[in-house]
């Protein structure tokens, strides 16, 4: 009797060979899961920059304010990064309301008071430029009524308001908070033109969470790795 050829045994299929692609995915899902996760709150912000040259010399008083409209939402302005080209700061500033800090380094006003000022002595130069951030609650989570105003205004000795076109009372430029949580500048120069005010685009950091998910899938891969060479196996085999 002849013997049927005997089949060749049906070769197993080779264990983890899908291992590492699945680790990736796995890794690129932990980013996009927290790509997608809500991102903390940003500060909007604003570079401002005037043109004095025109009252250069003139020893006055810088003001800047943040006062609350309608609405009782916490908010709050950082006024940083101050320069000036030719002036020059004297004396302590003047804090009313939820003021605080020094030009010299970073002013906090809040919406705290009726009336939130910060008053400083100041020699004007050619120009001067300041970094103006807004933070807190109406804009963060507005409920459709929070209204807020930061206004720059600049004076002689005499406190007559300079350079501004009357159109926001006494001030040069104005920012306000809207309901909505957005923020609208108004520029109020005579001339026009003296004042620019740019948005500052902020790079949004990973929160801890996403760097602590991406290092346990990373972590998966190299102990992966690991017992593929204890085991005596290429791990560039299962690619």
């Amino acid at each position: 009797m002849i013997e049927a050829a005997s089949r060749p045994k049906a070769r197993s299929p080779r264990k983890g060979r899908f291992r590492i692609p699945l680790l990736v995915l796995l890794v690129f899902a932990i980013l996009d899961i927290g790509a997608a996760a809500p991102a903390a709150a940003t500060p909007i912000t604003y570079l401002v920059t005037v043109n004095t040259a025109t009252i250069s010399a003139l020893a006055g008083q810088l003001d800047f304010q943040f006062n609350p409209g309608s609405g009782a939402l916490a908010a709050f302005v950082d006024i940083s990064a101050f320069s000036s080209t030719g002036g020059s700061l004297s004396g302590s500033p003047t804090l009313i309301g939820g003021a605080s800090g020094n030009l010299t380094s970073t002013v906090h006003i809040d919406n705290s008071g009726g009336l939130n000022d910060y008053l400083q002595n100041f020699t004007f130069g050619t120009a001067l430029q300041f970094q103006v951030s807004f933070g807190g609650a109406a804009l963060s989570s507005p409920n459709g009524t929070s209204t807020d105003t930061f206004g720059l205004a600049l004076y002689d000795p005499s406190f007559n308001p300079q350079l501004n076109d009357g159109s926001q009372g006494d001030f040069i430029v104005t920012v306000d908070v809207n309901t909505d949580g957005s923020t609208t500048p108004h520029l109020a120069s005579s001339p026009a033109g003296l004042v620019t005010v740019t948005q500052v685009v902020q790079t949004g950091v990973p929160e801890p969470s996403t760097w602590a998910l991406c290092v346990i899938g990373l972590a998966g891969i190299a102990t992966w790795r690991r017992r593929r060479c204890r085991a005596g196996l290429h791990p560039a085999a299962d690619l």
